[in-house]
């Protein structure tokens, strides 16, 4: 079943890629080869019939499945979803740079004797710049994203910890010294 909302981006001959709702493991692709003209009850959605491609073993039909629907090619810049930080009603994501953070200092920064280590903490130290994004559609874990500012050709994207990059940026998280 596909809802009205979706109906416009619909057509025979679309290849539709699904898994048995109670059995996830195994992929299956399938061809649309008529759309229903009425919806059904109070769902809003209508009926698509599609043929299965290659290996059938193990479908019966009526099953329940998980689908998606290839509605066109085109080609856009993606990213795991993760990577997307919001902040302040703007999604955003992060690049590793070379560029130095703003010094960070602390009242009793005399206490610890930050000298003594400060070429250790340089050497370990990754800094990253924040990267206004316009953020487009959202599929399997990845969504398409739009640079506000063009990134370098060599842009390393922070995927995994976003979040706690934001919060520390932001001063939200936990500080350490």
């Amino acid at each position: 079943f596909v809802y009205e909302k979706d109906l416009p981006s619909i057509k025979e001959g679309q290849v539709i890629h699904f898994t048995l709702t109670n059995s996830p493991g195994k992929e299956y692709d399938a061809r649309i080869f008529s759309i229903g003209t009425a919806f059904t009850d109070d769902s809003k959605s209508v009926p698509v019939h599609a043929e299965v491609q290659g290996e059938k073993s193990g479908l019966i039909e009526g099953m329940n499945v998980t689908a998606i629907i290839s509605i066109g090619t085109r080609t856009a810049l993606a990213i795991p979803t993760e990577a997307i930080v919001t902040n302040a009603g703007k999604d955003y994501i992060f690049i590793q740079t070379d560029k130095k953070a703003p010094a960070h200092e602390h009242e009793e920064e005399a206490e610890h004797k930050v000298e003594d280590h400060q070429d250790e903490r340089e050497a370990a130290t990754v800094n990253f710049e924040r990267v206004q994004i316009v953020s487009g559609a959202t599929d399997l874990g990845f969504t398409e994203i739009q640079p506000v500012t063009e990134l370098p050709h060599d842009a390393k994207i922070i995927v995994k910890g976003a979040f706690f990059v934001l919060a520390k940026m932001t001063n939200t998280g936990g500080h350490e010294h």
